[in-house]
């Protein structure tokens, strides 16, 4: 707090801007409506207010807010961002989608544009989406570039060296890998440089041939070609829209060495990454609500490494050899529940029967709507109606784990039955 007074003193900047810069929204919310009151002419604090109100799950007043902030400043590309992201989180994909290209049109930063190839995409409008896609990504340097090195563009790639560069975190590699096929179909030869925690489980896998890691120098002069990991899909999809989604004929992540459990043997993950999140988490089950899941007649495996409720039989330990540990342990269950993460990635990829749980704002990946993946044959998709509390995903797994349980038992009972 003592640097959010500093910060206060020395840009001169509003107590509640302070505070919400900060990520103290509860304390910043007295001191933003004192200063919209104080000050109603002016859109900034109005946007503040809406960005706090959002982060604090009060999304009639944030909405409220920016519609306050865009009578004074229509076409201002900063509203209309935060605005989208509002709309995204109570599940308002047409408004979300028309303020993302309100902000777009007016603006060269590429949070809005990437924002705005999001909801395209999300809406299955990828010709709309694509261009802006590659360069709002590109802008924003998530994707590697190797100096010196042409970038594949959709070139013939018989007996041509092709360096892929990771891209995303660990699940779009597991999600995105099965676009290493088509290359290798061509006739190129594979480098892919991944996380070094992926090395274990990924090298020798077909479609790579060879695996390099942040510890390997590259050398630029051993390839014809480089090509970001997200990028692979959207140059095929140029030549085959059928490319997009590109489905998996069958699992294409094995484990050698599975783990075996006690059946039924469910694998859990209730917990994903919070980056965005400010106060409340938006993609996690809450705490409280865990202990509901006790009530399933299974065995529940906690895929979280170093964490195991006490509702858990067993859980999975720090990951010695990387992700090699979490798919052996995925090898050996019966079912996997998880969050939007990496883990569900991996299982889905492996084809293991998995029900993924969103918050109300899914990735594009699962489109608007619908409880099946054109991704993944084996996964099925809820999607929580309520953007602040995760009671109704708790409630819904808790029903599919045990008609899952139940239908799992009666088909043992006829078996046993045909063997006697």
């Amino acid at each position: 707090m003592a640097r959010i007074l500093e910060q206060h003193e020395r840009q001169k900047m509003t107590m509640g801007e302070c505070l919400l810069v900060g990520q103290f929204p509860v304390e910043a919310l007295p001191h933003l409506e004192a200063d919209a009151a104080k000050h109603p002419e002016m859109w900034g604090h109005w946007n503040n207010l809406g960005i706090c109100k959002k982060y604090l799950g009060d999304y009639a007043g944030s909405i409220q807010a920016f519609n306050r902030a865009l009578a004074l400043l229509p076409d201002s590309p900063h509203i209309h961002h935060n605005y989208a992201m509002a709309c995204e989180e109570v599940g308002d994909f047409d408004g979300a989608l028309a303020h993302y290209a309100r902000a777009a049109a007016n603006s060269q930063n590429p949070d809005a544009h990437y924002g705005f190839a999001q909801a395209a995409l999300r809406d299955g409008k990828f010709d709309a989406a694509l261009q802006v896609w590659e360069a709002a990504r590109i802008s924003k340097r998530s994707a590697i570039f190797i100096p010196n090195l042409e970038v594949w563009r959709g070139q013939d790639l018989g007996g041509k060296k092709v360096l892929v560069t990771r891209e995303g975190g660990y699940g779009d590699t597991f999600w995105l890998m099965r676009y290493l096929k088509p290359l290798k179909d061509q006739g190129a030869h594979v480098t892919f440089h991944m996380f070094k925690s992926l090395a274990p489980l990924l090298t020798g896998h077909p479609w790579i041939d060879r695996v390099l890691t942040p510890d390997d120098e590259i050398n630029e002069q051993e390839f014809d070609y480089q090509v970001p990991l997200w990028s692979i899909m959207w140059e095929l999809y140029k030549k085959d829209k059928k490319c997009v989604p590109l489905g998996m004929g069958e699992p294409y992540i094995k484990s050698n060495t599975p783990k075996y459990f006690p059946t039924p043997s469910v694998g859990i993950v209730w917990k994903a990454g919070e980056m965005l999140a400010i106060h409340r988490k938006l993609r996690s089950i809450q705490d409280e609500l865990l202990p509901e899941l006790a009530k399933t007649p299974v065995n529940w495996f906690s895929l979280v490494p170093g964490e195991k409720p006490d509702w858990c039989v067993n859980g999975i330990a720090a990951l010695a050899d990387g992700w090699k540990t979490t798919a052996d342990w995925i090898a050996g269950l019966d079912f996997v529940v998880s969050a939007d993460t990496s883990t569900f990635h991996l299982a889905a990829a492996m084809g293991k029967p998995t029900l993924v749980f969103c918050p109300k704002n899914r990735d594009w990946k699962f489109f608007r709507s619908g409880e099946t993946s054109p991704w993944y044959p084996s996964v099925k998709v809820i999607s929580n109606p309520d953007p602040v509390s995760f009671k109704p995903v708790v409630d819904r797994i808790v029903e599919e784990v045990t008609r899952w349980a139940e239908s799992r038992s009666i088909a043992d009972l006829q078996l046993q039955e045909v063997c006697t």
